[in-house]
This record gives structure tokens, C-alpha cells and sequence, in this order.
């Protein structure tokens, strides 16, 4: 049987912060993009948000990855 994931982090400032700037969602398909072996899939988050900001995207961030697993996850 096959497991479907989805994991979703919201960025965590406060909310009239948040207002200032532009919302940036990455819609991460773990089946055509997934973590290269030998590689902590927990740190994508921070890996994609360090470089949005390095592109200059510093405003609220969210990520939602989703596809199908061989294996169970835990999701987050």
C-alpha cells in the first residue's frame, strides 16, 4: 500500500508583519523533486526558504510538499 504525505510549514512571524510583505507558497512534488539519498528531508524547509531570501523573496512562506511514498512518514 502506497502512503500519501503532505507536509505544510507556515512561516512563523507575527501576522501584522506579515501583512507588509508579498506571500510566497512552494508546492514541492516529492515524486519529480525528491530528497537526494543521504539527505535529511526535514531540512528542506529551511533549505528552500535561506534561498528565497537570498533571491529576495523575504516576506511569509509556505510550503506544502505532496506525492506518494514507499515507505511510511511521519508527517509534520
Amino acid at each position: 500500500m502506497t502512503d500519501i504525505c503532505m507536509l505544510k510549514t507556515m512561516d512563523s512571524r507575527n501576522t501584522n508583519e506579515a501583512k507588509q510583505e508579498p506571500k510566497t507558497m512552494v508546492w514541492w512534488d516529492i515524486n519529480s523533486c525528491p530528497v537526494p539519498d543521504g539527505y535529511d528531508a526535514r531540512m528542506v524547509a529551511h533549505s528552500i526558504e535561506s534561498e528565497l531570501k537570498k533571491a529576495g523573496y523575504p516576506g511569509p512562506l509556505t510550503i506544502t510538499a505532496i506525492g506518494y511514498l514507499n515507505t511510511p512518514l511521519m508527517c509534520m
